[in-house]
């Protein structure tokens, strides 16, 4: 973590094209942070990256316009169509399930897809507040997520691991409201695994999670879990996935 951003986002030199890779994640840290002053840097500076790159061809940032306008045209045009959002879920979905937390959520490596659906299960614990096992970047893809965010120390409060570790400790915590949010669509918001925090939306919300770093124990600040809620058949989840993407807001 630099002094100026809160994920641990791996340097590079300026030379390397991976440099593309740094300043964009600094931009969307800057983003989901809410500092748009330094948003606006980060993308001069992957405007810089993006130069020094196509340098390297002997070319200059003209003749990437010109290519950029050109599929934009054929995109307009129709002649050329983008895979609609549930075909491409579908294709690289490596799981689909139901945790007792209001949505069905289709990961993808290290981004899940969670479709809010008012007739998913949740557990009586599902707002509680409670950290993540990676830092994550969530992005309101449609619809509305609220979001409390705590303050929390060592107290009397029973917290449990939430990631399937029934050996690990329970902790003892006090946790108190420190921001109450609301993220719209097209928003970004980032949270460390540290943070505990809680949400809820409403029928027919998407959020996009994308996770970085090392795993950690998560925990929930409430009664240890007893309740078992067994995730749907893949082909009643896909339903509501389709019934969610049908919400218009």
């Amino acid at each position: 973590m630099s002094g100026y951003h809160k994920l641990g986002i791996h340097k590079h030199s300026v030379c390397s094209p991976y440099k593309i890779q740094e300043e964009f994640l600094e931009y969307i840290d800057a983003r989901a942070t809410g500092n748009k002053v330094m948003a606006i840097q980060e993308l001069s500076d992957l405007y810089g990256c993006l130069e020094n790159e196509i340098n390297k061809f002997g070319m200059l940032m003209d003749d990437l316009k010109v290519m950029s306008d050109l599929t934009r045209q054929v995109f307009n045009a129709g002649t050329r169509e983008s895979e609609d959002f549930l075909t491409y879920l579908k294709r690289e979905c490596e799981s689909i399930l139901s945790y007792g937390l209001g949505f069905i959520q289709v990961g993808c490596g290290d981004i899940n897809y969670n479709f809010y659906h008012k007739d998913v299960q949740q557990f009586d614990s599902a707002n509680s507040p409670h950290s993540h096992q990676k830092d994550f970047v969530s992005e309101i893809i449609k619809g509305k997520l609220s979001e409390v965010v705590y303050s929390v120390e060592k107290g009397s409060n029973t917290a449990f691991c939430a990631c399937g570790d029934r050996e690990s400790k329970e902790l003892e915590l006090n946790y108190e409201v420190n921001k109450n949010l609301t993220h719209t669509q097209g928003d970004l918001y980032l949270r460390l695994r540290g943070e505990y925090h809680s949400v809820s939306a409403k029928h027919g919300t998407v959020t996009k999670v994308t996770k970085y770093g090392n795993k950690v124990n998560a925990y929930v600040i409430a009664p240890r879990e007893l309740e078992m809620i067994e995730s749907l058949p893949d082909f009643e989840c896909w339903k509501l996935v389709e019934e969610v993407l049908s919400v218009q807001h």
